[in-house]
């Protein structure tokens, strides 16, 4: 056990000095770019970029932004997985719904967001359009996964427990749950990032009050650069954390 820990503990370190190693290299590269073009208007040095981190880390309205664009995001995440659980349901009980269902999925996935989100400035209040847009980006993929984890359920396991007559409620927990599980993870786990990124190009095209978007979009605006690389390093990193803690939450990890 001992060794087993500490073999853990060396793979954890080994992937963590690769990373560092890794963005060490790609900080200097920028440091480097920065320093031949040498205007901070076109490339905002690591060290610019770093004092407005800290300068907007100081700042309520930072924390503000931050707050109401995950609140956005994630509720239309949520509202997402919730109503792609209930028609997958409904579709593997209902044939007519899925049949209606399938094309609509393949025309949200091959349609631009930048589409879906420019026809929603017209039908929404602009605070409302980052959620949909997560809503809109994310319930494809958590129907087709949802749907595939149900009919791949074994199909003699789903005649054994007609035979003997379990009730509903063991073979929603011990049959479907578990067959579906591992789609519904990968799901929501590809999902978190696509409805993070979704989400805040809607913000930068309609610019909301209160929002990563609308500070990224003035950035660009008024060419400041160094805001415009800060803000989106806040971007990468509140994009990891979610992912992070996404995966904790469905995996288990770190419960006990």
């Amino acid at each position: 056990m001992t060794d087993f820990s500490t073999n853990l503990n060396k793979g954890y370190f080994k992937k963590l000095l690769h990373s560092v190693i890794s963005i060490a290299f790609w900080i200097t590269v920028w440091y480097i770019i920065s320093k031949i073009v040498n205007r901070e208007v076109l490339v905002a040095s690591p060290f610019s970029v770093l004092n407005r981190i800290i300068f907007l880390v100081q700042k309520d309205y930072f924390w503000i932004s931050a707050a109401m664009s995950l609140l956005r995001i994630m509720l239309g995440f949520a509202i997402s997985v919730i109503s792609a659980i209930i028609f997958a349901v409904l579709s593997v009980k209902i044939k007519i719904i899925q049949i209606l269902l399938e094309p609509l999925m393949t025309i949200i996935k091959s349609t631009p967001v930048a589409s879906f989100i420019i026809l929603a400035i017209v039908w929404l209040d602009i605070s409302h359009i980052p959620a949909f847009t997560s809503f809109l980006m994310v319930f494809p993929v958590m129907w087709t996964n949802i749907f595939t984890g149900i009919k791949s359920t074994d199909i003699n396991l789903i005649e054994m427990v007609r035979i003997f007559k379990i009730d509903k409620s063991k073979v929603l927990t011990k049959l479907y749950i578990p067959s579906v599980m591992p789609y519904f993870k990968s799901g929501c786990i590809a999902c978190i990032g696509l409805a993070w990124k979704a989400g805040i190009a809607a913000e930068v095209l309609c610019t909301p009050k209160n929002s990563i978007g609308k500070y990224l979009y003035e950035s660009k605006i008024y060419l400041e650069t160094a805001d415009l690389f800060a803000w989106t390093i806040v971007i990468i990193l509140l994009s990891l954390v979610l992912e992070k803690i996404l995966v904790r939450v469905i995996t288990g990890r770190g419960t006990r």
